[in-house]
Protein backbone atom coordinates (compact mmCIF):
# COMPACT_ATOMS: atom_id res chain seq x y z
CA UNK A 1 0.00 0.00 0.00
CA UNK A 2 1.42 3.46 -1.24
CA UNK A 3 0.45 6.30 1.29
CA UNK A 4 1.25 9.99 0.49
CA UNK A 5 1.48 11.93 3.57
CA UNK A 6 1.22 15.89 3.49
CA UNK A 7 4.41 16.35 5.32
CA UNK A 8 7.71 14.37 5.95
CA UNK A 9 6.93 14.37 9.85
CA UNK A 10 3.70 12.90 9.07
CA UNK A 11 5.32 10.56 6.73
CA UNK A 12 7.67 9.88 9.70
CA UNK A 13 4.92 9.05 12.41
CA UNK A 14 2.95 7.21 10.05
CA UNK A 15 5.76 4.89 9.23
CA UNK A 16 7.15 4.48 13.02
CA UNK A 17 3.16 3.89 14.05
CA UNK A 18 3.26 0.89 11.30
CA UNK A 19 6.65 -0.40 13.29
CA UNK A 20 4.31 -0.76 16.42
CA UNK A 21 3.86 -4.21 17.46
CA UNK A 22 -0.11 -3.53 18.56
CA UNK A 23 -0.13 -2.79 14.63
CA UNK A 24 0.94 -5.99 13.53
CA UNK A 25 3.71 -8.37 15.45
CA UNK A 26 6.17 -8.04 12.73
CA UNK A 27 6.36 -4.66 10.40
CA UNK A 28 5.04 -5.57 7.27
CA UNK A 29 7.22 -4.00 4.05
CA UNK A 30 4.17 -4.10 2.01
CA UNK A 31 3.36 -0.53 3.59
CA UNK A 32 5.41 2.49 1.63
CA UNK A 33 5.43 5.65 2.80
CA UNK A 34 6.67 9.05 1.64
CA UNK A 35 5.42 12.96 1.56
CA UNK A 36 3.65 15.46 -0.81
CA UNK A 37 6.47 18.02 -0.37
CA UNK A 38 8.54 15.55 -3.11
CA UNK A 39 5.73 15.81 -5.28
CA UNK A 40 5.04 19.60 -5.17
CA UNK A 41 8.89 21.14 -5.40
CA UNK A 42 9.15 24.15 -7.36
CA UNK A 43 10.11 23.26 -11.11
CA UNK A 44 10.98 25.83 -13.38
CA UNK A 45 9.45 25.12 -16.79
CA UNK A 46 10.09 28.39 -19.49
CA UNK A 47 10.33 30.64 -16.78
CA UNK A 48 7.43 29.65 -15.02
CA UNK A 49 7.59 27.71 -11.80
CA UNK A 50 5.26 24.47 -12.08
CA UNK A 51 5.10 21.64 -9.36
CA UNK A 52 7.62 18.77 -10.23
CA UNK A 53 4.81 16.05 -10.58
CA UNK A 54 3.50 18.19 -13.80
CA UNK A 55 7.20 18.29 -15.40
CA UNK A 56 8.58 14.63 -14.69
CA UNK A 57 5.54 12.71 -13.28
CA UNK A 58 8.33 10.38 -12.91
CA UNK A 59 9.07 11.12 -9.46
CA UNK A 60 7.18 8.04 -7.78
CA UNK A 61 9.20 5.72 -9.94
CA UNK A 62 12.36 7.62 -7.60
CA UNK A 63 13.68 6.04 -4.31
CA UNK A 64 11.15 8.44 -2.32
CA UNK A 65 9.42 5.70 -0.13
CA UNK A 66 9.97 4.02 3.00
CA UNK A 67 8.70 0.97 4.45
CA UNK A 68 8.54 0.05 8.10
CA UNK A 69 10.76 -2.97 7.86
CA UNK A 70 14.07 -0.86 6.19
CA UNK A 71 15.58 1.88 6.77
CA UNK A 72 16.69 2.97 3.40
CA UNK A 73 14.61 4.78 0.69
CA UNK A 74 12.92 2.68 -1.76
CA UNK A 75 11.70 2.52 -5.38
CA UNK A 76 8.61 1.02 -7.13
CA UNK A 77 10.80 -1.42 -8.89
CA UNK A 78 12.04 -2.62 -5.38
Amino acid sequence: MLTESTTSQWAHNLRLAAKEPIVSPRPSALFWFTTSELFLKPAQVEGRSQPLFLTQPEVIFRRIWASPVEDKLLNLAD
